[in-house]
C-alpha cells in the first residue's frame, strides 16, 4: 500500500476497550432452555447416525431454532466486536466423543471447517500433551502461555468442555485499537507494519518455507490483520527470507505491547459450555499458562475450528498467501498453504459452501 494511503485511525464498533465491554454483556449470547434440548436432541439423532463427520450436513445435527440464530449472531460478529461468546452448551456432562460430535454439530452452521496441521485436522484438541511450543511454534498442545496473534482463518471457534485447575485465561484484544494507538503514538511505524513481513509456514516441506505479509491491511473500508510475532522471527532466520529491519523489530514490539496492555485487552475463562468465536481480521488472541487437574477427564479440554463464512471481508492481495490463495469475500479460504487434504475434505468443503452461500 503507498504511503499516501495508509489510514489514520479507523472508526468500527470493533475499536473497542477491554475494561469497557468487559462491563457489559452485549458480547455474550446465552443459550435458551429450548436451544439447550434443541442441541441435546441433535446430539442423540447424530449420534444413531454413526457417519463420519466428513459426510455430514446440517439435517444431521438439526437446529430449527439455533441454527437461524446462529447465522445471525454471525453476522453481529462481523459487524460489530468481532467476539462473540455463546454460553449454555451442555457440555459439562458429556464425554470427549460427544463434546466432538456437538462442536462439529454447532460448527456446521457458522461455516466451513478447514486443515488446521499436518493430518490435516479440520477439528482440532486443544488440551496439555507436552509439547513445547517453542519447539512447534503452536501452544494448543502445550500449558505453555501463548502470545498474541491470529489463525489464518476468518473466525477461529474454541468450544470448552473442560477448564483448568488453574490458569489457563483466555485474552482477547482489538487490533484495530492496536491499529489505532500506533497511529497516535508511532505513525512512522504505522507505515511500516502496511509494509510485508516474512512468515514461516508451519506446513511440512514446502519448497518455499516462508511466505510475505503486511502484518495491517485495508481494503474497501474493511480493516485487516495477520500477526504472530514467533512465525515472523522464525521466518526471518531462514534462506532466502529478508532480515528484518531495526524499524520492523520496533514494529514489532510495539503491537506485542499495546496488544498486551490491561487498559485495552479483554481477559475470560471459558468455562464448560463457553463456545468463543473471534474474527481473526480484528482480533488477537492469547492464553496464559495453566496447571492442570490430575484425573484425566477433567483436564482442560477444548474443540477448535477454523472457519472460513460466508459473510468474510474483502481483503487486499497483499494477504493472498496467507488466506491460500483468495482475498474476495465470502469464499473458501484459509487454513495451511501445503497440507495434504484427505480424500473426503474437498467434497465437505464443497457441499458445505453451497449450504452456507459460500463461494467455493
Amino acid at each position: 500500500m503507498p504511503m499516501r494511503n495508509v489510514p489514520c485511525e479507523l472508526i468500527s464498533p470493533a475499536n473497542w476497550r477491554g475494561p469497557e465491554i468487559g462491563a457489559g454483556t452485549d458480547w455474550q449470547y446465552r443459550l435458551s432452555p429450548l436451544e439447550i434440548q434443541e442441541v441435546e436432541q441433535a446430539l442423540r439423532y447424530f449420534s444413531a447416525r454413526r457417519i463420519d463427520l466428513l459426510d455430514a450436513v446440517q439435517a444431521d445435527f438439526p437446529l430449527p431454532t439455533l441454527g437461524p440464530k446462529l447465522r445471525t449472531l454471525l453476522d453481529e460478529l462481523e459487524r460489530g466486536y468481532g467476539l462473540l461468546l455463546i454460553r449454555g452448551l451442555p457440555l459439562s456432562d458429556k464425554n470427549a466423543e460427544q463434546g466432538r460430535l456437538i462442536a462439529w454439530g454447532i460448527g456446521m452452521y457458522l461455516g466451513v471447517a478447514l486443515p488446521q496441521n499436518d493430518n490435516a485436522d479440520i477439528i482440532v484438541d486443544v488440551r496439555d500433551q507436552g509439547y513445547d511450543s517453542a519447539v512447534t511454534l503452536r501452544g494448543n498442545s502445550s500449558k505453555d502461555p501463548i502470545r498474541f496473534h491470529v489463525d489464518p482463518c476468518d473466525v477461529v471457534g474454541l468450544l470448552c468442555r473442560r477448564d483448568a485447575r488453574e490458569g489457563g485465561l483466555s485474552l482477547v484484544t482489538s487490533s484495530l485499537t492496536i491499529h489505532n494507538e500506533i497511529a497516535r503514538r508511532r505513525p512512522d511505524l504505522l507505515r511500516v507494519l502496511y509494509q510485508p513481513f516474512p512468515f514461516i509456514k508451519l506446513a511440512k516441506s514446502e519448497p518455499i518455507p516462508f511466505y510475505m505479509s503486511p502484518i495491517f491491511g485495508f481494503r474497501e473500508g474493511y480493516f485487516t490483520s495477520q500477526f504472530y510475532a514467533k512465525r515472523i522471527y522464525a521466518a526471518a532466520d531462514l534462506p532466502g527470507a529478508p532480515r528484518l529491519s531495526a524499524a520492523q523489530h520496533e514494529a514489532i514490539e510495539l503491537v506485542e505491547e499495546i496488544a498486551a496492555d490491561p487498559a485495552l485487552s479483554l481477559q475470560m475463562r471459558l468455562e464448560p459450555g463457553d463456545l468463543q468465536l473471534l474474527s481473526n481480521h480484528v482480533i488477537y488472541h492469547s492464553r496464559t499458562g495453566f496447571a492442570d487437574h490430575e484425573d484425566t477427564d477433567h483436564k482442560r479440554h477444548l474443540y477448535r475450528l477454523w472457519f472460513a463464512t460466508y459473510n468474510s471481508r474483502p481483503l487486499p492481495q497483499a494477504f493472498d498467501d496467507a488466506y491460500n490463495g483468495s482475498t474476495e469475500p465470502g469464499t473458501l479460504r484459509g487454513g495451511y498453504l501445503g497440507w495434504k487434504f484427505p480424500e473426503k475434505v474437498g467434497p465437505y468443503q464443497q457441499r458445505l459452501s453451497h449450504t452456507l452461500g459460500l463461494t467455493a
